[in-house]
């Protein structure tokens, strides 16, 4: 098993999906004046709004902290069972 790779959050009052619902709704909103942004600035021309989704994408596809933290309970618990069998060998 290798290092888990650190995930950096830039917000902290709001879950996850909350994120990711959030910037679903922004990116519709700039896909709508695409041409604005644009115009004001040309980082914004393709392959920008495809970038974005990729990135909730795949921010949608992460597990949950719930999710993470139960899997290692699991997993603690099996380490826990094997020790113990090991000390009364």
């Amino acid at each position: 098993m290798g290092n888990p790779k650190e995930i950096n959050r830039n917000y902290t009052r709001i879950t996850d999906l909350e994120m990711t619902q959030f910037s679903h709704v922004i990116r519709n909103a700039f896909t709508v004046d695409k041409a604005q942004f644009i115009a004001f600035d040309p980082d914004f021309n393709d392959p920008f709004s495809a970038n974005w989704l990729t990135k909730i994408t795949n921010a949608d596809a992460l597990p949950s902290d719930e999710t993470v933290e139960d899997e290692l309970m699991q997993l603690s618990a099996t380490v826990e069972e094997k020790m113990e069998l090991c000390r009364h060998k």
